[in-house]
C-alpha cells in the first residue's frame, strides 16, 4: 500500500495495537522520530510536506488537534489523527487520495482548498475501526511490517517471499524478530548474487529435486519389495532398492557439497558488507568527534541518525555472520571432500573410470548375496555387471580427447 512506517510513539498510544506491533520496533525499519524536538516538530505539523512557501488560507499545518500517526515524506502516505472528531485520514501528497483501503471508491467529503495544503476533503473514518483494521492487516499480512525508506537495510519485497518468512518465523503469535532479520538479509544478499553464485543456486536446486526424487523411488521400492509374490521378484525389487538408496546417498553428498560452495559465498559476501558498515560507522563516529562542534544543530542530528542506522546495520550483519559460521561448521569444511564428491570430481576428468569401478565393485559385492534359486534377479544383476565393464573398458582406453596434437591433425 506505500504507507509510511507508524512510529514508536504512534504505536504505544492505541493500548489496541497487538503486541508484535507494540514491542517489535525494528518491524518499523525506522530511525529514531520525535513529535516533539528539533525541526521535527515543525515538520510534523506539516504532513503534506508543502513547505512554508505554500500557505493558503487553512494554514500550512495541521489543525492543533490533529497529529501524525507516521513518518512522513514527499511520496509516502501518512496517518493523521483528529483528537476532536475522533477519526483518521491517510492521505496520498502525490496522488491526492485515501491510502485506507476501505476508501478507495469513497467519494471526497468536502471540496479542495485553493491551494492544497489540506487533506480534510478526503474521506476518513472512525479512528477504532481504522486502527482495529490496520492490526488485522499486519496480522494477516496484507500488509508487510517494515521496509521503509529509512530502513537499516535494502528491504526489497518484490524478490523475496517475505510472507513465507515472516510465516516461517512465527508471526504473529510467536514471531522470532531476530531469525527473521537474519535469513531475510541472507535472502536478499541470494538475491543479489554474482553469475557464480546463481550457478551454484541452480545446481543445489537440481540436487534437491534429485534427492526428492531419490526418496520418493525408495519408498515406492519398498512397498513393491513388501508385497513381492516370489523370491526371484523378492531380490529383483531388493536389487532396485539397493541401488536407490545408493543413488539417495550419492545425491545428498552431492546436495552437501553445493551447500557448502553457497555457504562459502554467502560467508565472504556477508563479511563484505559488515567489513562496509563498521567502516561508515567509525567514519560517522570520527565526524561527531572531531567536527560536530563547528556544524549546525540539523547537521549533527542528522549524522547522528545516521550513525544509528549504521550500527543498527552492522549489528545486523554480525548476527548474520554468526548464523553462517553455525550452518558453515554444521556442514564440515569445504576442502574436505567426501567420497562421493571426489568421484564426481573424477568423472568429470580424466579419471573418469573411477566412477564406474566404484559402482562395478559395489554391485559385484552386493549380487554375492542374491541365492541361486532366485535366477531373473541374479541374471539382472550379471548384466548391470557387464554394462560398468564395459563402461570401465572404454573409459580407460585412448579417445580422440586424449590423442596427441589431434587438433592439429585435424586442420591438414
Amino acid at each position: 500500500m506505500g504507507w509510511t512506517q507508524l512510529s514508536s510513539t504512534s504505536i504505544a498510544s492505541f493500548p489496541m495495537w497487538t503486541h508484535e506491533l507494540q514491542t517489535r520496533a525494528f518491524l518499523m525499519a525506522v530511525l529514531s522520530w520525535t513529535f516533539v524536538t528539533g525541526p521535527a516538530f515543525e515538520d510534523g505539523r506539516d504532513p503534506l510536506c508543502p513547505g512554508p512557501s505554500e500557505e493558503d488560507g487553512d494554514g500550512p499545518y495541521m489543525r492543533p488537534w490533529m497529529t501524525a500517526l507516521s513518518q512522513m515524506g514527499s511520496h509516502t502516505s501518512v496517518i493523521i489523527y483528529d483528537a476532536r472528531e475522533h477519526r483518521i485520514w491517510i492521505p496520498d501528497p502525490v496522488d491526492d487520495c485515501s491510502c485506507d483501503p476501505t476508501l478507495y471508491d469513497v467519494p471526497n467529503e468536502a471540496p479542495e482548498s485553493e491551494k492544497g495544503t489540506n487533506f480534510e476533503h478526503l474521506p476518513s473514518r472512525p479512528a477504532g475501526d481504522v486502527l482495529r483494521d490496520i492490526a488485522r492487516w499486519y496480522r494477516e499480512l496484507k500488509v508487510l511490517p517494515g521496509g521503509s525508506d529509512d530502513s537499516c537495510i535494502d528491504w526489497d519485497a518484490g524478490r523475496l517471499d517475505v510472507k513465507g518468512l515472516y510465516r516461517m518465523h512465527g508471526w504473529p503469535g510467536n514471531f522470532d524478530g531476530d531469525a527473521f532479520q537474519v535469513d531475510q538479509l541472507r535472502a536478499l544478499g541470494l538475491a543479489s548474487v554474482g553469475k557464480y553464485t546463481n550457478q551454484i543456486l541452480l545446481q543445489l536446486k537440481r540436487c534437491m529435486i534429485s534427492v526428492e526424487e531419490s526418496d520418493r523411488k525408495i519408498a515406492r521400492l519398498q512397498k513393491s519389495l513388501a508385497a513381492a509374490k516370489s523370491k526371484d521378484e523378492e531380490w529383483m525389487f531388493r536389487m532396485e532398492l539397493w541401488k536407490a538408496e545408493r543413488s539417495f546417498r550419492r545425491n545428498n553428498n552431492d546436495l552437501l557439497e553445493e551447500e557448502r560452495k553457497l555457504i562459502a559465498q554467502e560467508y565472504s559476501q556477508t563479511k563484505r558488507k559488515l567489513e562496509s558498515a563498521q567502516v561508515r560507522k567509525r567514519g560517522a563516529r570520527r565526524w561527531l568527534e572531531e567536527k560536530s562542534k563547528d556544524a549546525d544543530a540539523y547537521t549533527v542530528e542528522t549524522v547522528r541518525e545516521r550513525l544509528r542506522g549504521y550500527e543498527q546495520e552492522a549489528a545486523l550483519y554480525e548476527k548474520v555472520q554468526k548464523a553462517i559460521e553455525v550452518d558453515k561448521d554444521q556442514l564440515g569444511n569445504l576442502g574436505d571432500k567426501t567420497g562421493f564428491a571426489k568421484e564426481k570430481e573424477a568423472s568429470s576428468w580424466k579419471d573418469v573410470a573411477l566412477h564406474f569401478q566404484g559402482e562395478l565393485d559395489a554391485l559385484r559385492e552386493w549380487a554375492a548375496q542374491i541365492p541361486a534359486d532366485a535366477e531373473h534377479a541374479k541374471l539382472k544383476a550379471n548384466e548391470q555387471i557387464q554394462d560398468y565393464e564395459q563402461s570401465v573398458a572404454a573409459k580407460t582406453a585412448t579417445t580422440w580427447l586424449t590423442k596427441p596434437r589431434l587438433f592439429e591433425e585435424s586442420r591438414r
